[in-house]
């Protein structure tokens, strides 16, 4: 299958789920806000697809060409707005791909890279990393990735190479196999740890919110209510250890309705 136009990059594993019908819990893993951005979409080509085997194995491919991140002045890297790139800021394209490898069926094994150049002058790299694992075989999930970005020059003119680092673990069970009421078969529970690593000193790392030469850990909670297939309740409580800062904790609640 071929795209062209206005493509949601397959750049790590929660890009194409984001949106809260598929997200298990409210907040996003901090690899998906902090260094890829959220929700990211650019202009370009992609080919994707299956290559099937003469086993129950698969191969599940990405590849794409697209203006890529940064889109005004800025000499760093994350002032630019990497969200909404109006206009593509310098000649280069970021390539990339996606990797799975479903060796049995509920199980993927697999990894995402990017590469392109992110200043208007087209001197400084930038590439991403991210192999991942998932294994969805109801009534258990288990997703977990680690994204790793180097930077060239990322706080500007000849400040050297900055990396980023950030992983989380995601697991979740659907009470639904035990043998329950029906009101507790319609619960799902849901726990998450992510991290990151920002001891490069990133200066404008904003997404994330986690400032220069700075890390975080954070351990979220959750429940998911379905009284209706179209219909999911949710709540999650979340801890944040913002390691020499002050922790904090959040609890937050939504609803979504899917058609």
């Amino acid at each position: 299958e071929l795209l062209m136009g206005k493509i949601l990059v397959p750049l790590g594993i929660e890009n194409p789920v984001h949106a809260s019908v598929w997200n298990k819990l409210i907040s996003r893993p901090l690899p998906s806000i902090s260094i890829i951005p959220g929700t990211y979409g650019d202009v370009g080509i992609e080919a994707r697809g299956w290559i099937p085997s003469y086993t129950d194995a698969k191969l599940r491919y990405h590849l794409y060409v697209v203006n890529g991140m940064g889109d005004n002045d800025s000499d760093n890297i994350y002032e630019q707005n990497a969200l909404k790139r109006a206009r593509d800021n310098n000649n280069n394209k970021a390539v990339g791909s996606q990797i799975g490898i479903l060796p049995i069926k509920g199980l993927e094994i697999g990894c995402s890279a990017y590469f392109a150049k992110w200043d208007d002058k087209d001197k400084n790299d930038t590439f991403i990393l991210g192999p991942h694992f998932i294994y969805d075989k109801e009534p258990v999930e288990i997703r977990s990735e680690y994204v790793f970005q180097r930077i060239e020059n990322a706080n500007g003119l000849n400040s050297g190479n900055a990396d980023l680092e950030s992983f989380y673990i995601q697991g979740a069970y659907k009470l639904s196999k035990l043998k329950l009421n029906d009101f507790l078969k319609k619960w799902e529970v849901v726990t998450r740890y992510d991290q990151i690593d920002n001891e490069d000193g990133v200066s404008s790392l904003k997404q994330g919110n986690v400032p220069a030469g700075k890390s975080e850990d954070r351990f979220s909670f959750g429940l998911i209510f379905r009284p209706q297939e179209w219909l999911q309740f949710k709540t999650e409580y979340m801890y944040r250890d913002n390691k020499n800062d002050k922790d904090d904790n959040a609890l937050a609640a939504q609803a979504v309705v899917n058609w």
